[in-house]
């Protein structure tokens, strides 16, 4: 069941459809004899005339295909409400849907008997509270006529009616379980009769974060589009979502706190041949060495693998005279989490902290071509390519405390629950329409001017009641490293 569309009658109808495989991959070659086109009129079926499909670019557009109807051949040459279904023959599950209303004009009815919500009469409430920004959506049967949102006391309207009979009211709203309600239109499309009672929505047990809930909303938001496209594009519009504010700012339920193990440089003595990338030892290679470089008569080279406890394979072959030489097997790079977004700052007031401000990685770069290794106490870190780079290398191995933010997980399953704040679901929503705007065009919400302007409004109010917390403590597991100076810092942190 999709949201209709309106169509001038005369007027030649155009719309799009999106066809991917089951990886998300545009589907490319296919023509109107791989489909199975269905047309009806008010529930009767209909022949289909004056319908061409046909692929836009298999190019630039993979999967995209163009529906078009002749102005005088096809069903907008009379008026009516039209349901048209494209299935792909080898597929059924995979259909495009669409509704189209032909009228005169090609615009929403604006005229005939009107109604709006009031109390007692269609207003949606959550017990004694009116509830906002609930979808309500009315429908002919099968046909949705139109779709609404509520506003703060919980009244939505108006809705305008042609034609006599019974019209369906449903309003929805995540986390609440819907509520249904009938107009009666009589009189000639003169009389407008609505629920008469208040359509109260009752507060589910479901998380508003889980995916399933989310992903609920965002299909409602989209007016209720089925079929391929808008199955395949929900999942990714909710982490579009996330991810979009997550990039807002630094939002402190994404803060997180890691460690890494830092390994303490190695001394051997090994024989090395000019030209070759090996190295040999009599010992045994640190089991980390496959991560780290070695210092040789002057050069910096980094290690491709450990071959063996005694053999190394170095990035670059060696350059000088063949023999045996003092080598220092050190890491200054180590890795961060996969789902780091932004790297916060290194725990202040640890032995090994670095400095406790970055340098860029320019900066840095130049101060470790100065070749000062070996000193006892380092000076300066930077973050480049997903890696924490540290000058001088670690002389001692120790265990580094850094705080970061996360990337929000991806949601695969309806019982993942997304990584964001309760308390600001509503910015989410907010952002979940504007990605429903992206791919659609519109929202249920209203229109993309109003979309992106809720959003902002939104994402302002989330900022003001970040809710912050009241001390270090528990980040740094109630350590000794705690210290006031810390909370301090932490206070004073810059903010999204």
């Amino acid at each position: 069941m999709s949201s209709p569309i309106y169509a001038a009658r005369g007027v030649t109808w155009r719309d799009f459809f999106l066809h991917l495989d089951a990886a998300g991959a545009g589907v490319i070659g296919k023509t109107s004899s791989d489909y199975t086109i269905r047309l009806a009129k008010n529930g009767a079926n209909q022949a289909i005339a004056g319908l061409t499909l046909t692929e836009v670019s298999a190019a630039n557009n993979p999967g995209l295909y163009a529906v078009s109807v002749d102005a005088g051949a096809g069903f907008v040459a009379a008026d009516g409400t039209y349901s048209l279904s494209i299935a792909y023959t080898a597929d059924l599950t995979k259909t495009w849907e669409q509704t189209v209303v032909v009228n005169t004009d090609g615009l929403p009815a604006t005229s005939g008997v009107s109604f709006t919500a009031s109390a007692s009469n269609g207003r949606a409430m959550s017990g004694a509270s009116p509830l906002a920004l609930a979808t309500v959506i009315i429908t002919s049967g099968s046909t949705i006529v139109a779709v609404l949102t509520t506003d703060a006391l919980g009244v939505w309207g108006p809705v305008y009616f042609t034609a006599d009979g019974t019209y369906g009211v449903t309003v929805q709203a995540s986390g609440y379980s819907s509520a249904t309600g009938t107009i009666t239109i009589s009189g000639g499309a003169t009389i407008a009769t609505g629920p008469g009672i208040d359509l109260t929505l009752t507060a589910t047990t479901n998380n508003p974060l889980a995916a399933s809930e989310l992903w609920a909303y965002f299909t409602r938001q989209a007016r209720d589009v089925s079929g391929n496209k808008a199955s395949t594009e929900r999942q990714q519009g909710v982490q579009d979502a996330l991810e979009m504010l997550a990039k807002e700012g630094q939002w402190n339920w994404l803060l997180r706190r890691g460690y890494l193990a830092l390994k303490g440089a190695v001394s051997y003595t090994a024989t090395l041949t000019n030209g070759s990338a090996v190295v040999t030892i009599a010992g045994t290679w640190a089991t980390w060495a496959a991560s780290g470089r070695v210092l040789v008569n002057s050069q910096v080279i980094d290690v491709l693998s450990r071959d063996s406890v005694t053999q190394l394979t170095l990035d670059a072959p060696f350059i000088g005279t063949s023999g045996s030489y003092a080598v220092v097997l050190f890491q200054d790079e180590y890795a961060l989490p996969d789902n780091t977004l932004w790297f916060h700052q290194l725990i202040p007031f640890q032995r090994w902290a670095w400095g406790g401000n970055p340098e860029s990685p320019e900066v840095f770069f130049q101060r470790q071509s100065g070749m000062m290794y070996g000193q006892q106490f380092p000076s300066c870190w930077t973050v480049h390519a997903g890696k924490l780079c540290l000058y001088p290398y670690p002389s001692n191995d120790a265990t580094l405390a850094y705080t970061y933010y996360i990337q929000p997980t991806a949601l695969t399953t309806g019982t993942d629950i997304a990584d964001w704040d309760p308390a600001q679901v509503e910015v989410l929503r907010r952002a979940i329409d504007v990605q429903v705007v992206n791919r659609y065009g519109s929202c249920a919400g209203g229109d993309a001017d109003t979309i992106f302007r809720r959003y902002k409004e939104a994402l302002a109010r989330a900022r003001s009641t970040d809710r912050e917390p009241t001390s270090v403590t528990g980040l740094l597991d109630g350590s000794d490293m705690f210290d006031e100076r810390v909370g301090r810092a932490w206070r004073q942190r810059p903010r999204g």
